[in-house]
């Protein structure tokens, strides 16, 4: 088994490379009859703020390592999705040879603001009724 887990992990065009080479290298050595690649890549990269215009605020890490959404808690659209799978293409690429599961991203606004302050995820709690 090999454990390449990166906390606070985004979707960005360096950490895509360097998690492709790491899954190239890392499968050299595996048995590939008994192997399977494991990915949860879209945790930080599915929620985002958006501001009284609906702008979209990216979720922002600050000092204590801890990532905060400002405004109201947004999910991706489907065209974010699709654009964040063409974006994360090398590492699916690395680990072709193997089957993989896609862990989907934790619902983690769901259950618990990011923190105490009240203009972070600022509808958290508000039940939407067709």
């Amino acid at each position: 088994m090999r454990d390449l887990t990166q906390g606070g992990w985004r979707l960005e065009r360096t950490k895509i490379k360097s998690m492709a080479e790491d899954i190239e290298t890392a499968i050299v050595s595996v048995d590939r009859e008994k192997a399977v690649l494991v990915l949860q890549i879209l945790d930080n990269d599915l929620y985002f703020g958006a501001g009284e215009e609906g702008e979209a605020k990216a979720p922002y890490k600050s000092f204590d390592k801890k990532y905060y959404i400002e405004g109201k808690l947004a999910v991706a659209t489907e065209e974010m999705l699709k654009d964040r799978f063409i974006d994360a293409m090398p590492i699916f690429r690395a680990g072709r040879e193997l089957p993989t599961v896609l862990v989907g991203p934790l619902p983690r606004y769901a259950m618990a603001k990011c923190c105490d302050n009240e203009a972070h995820v600022t509808n958290f709690g508000i039940c939407h009724q067709p």
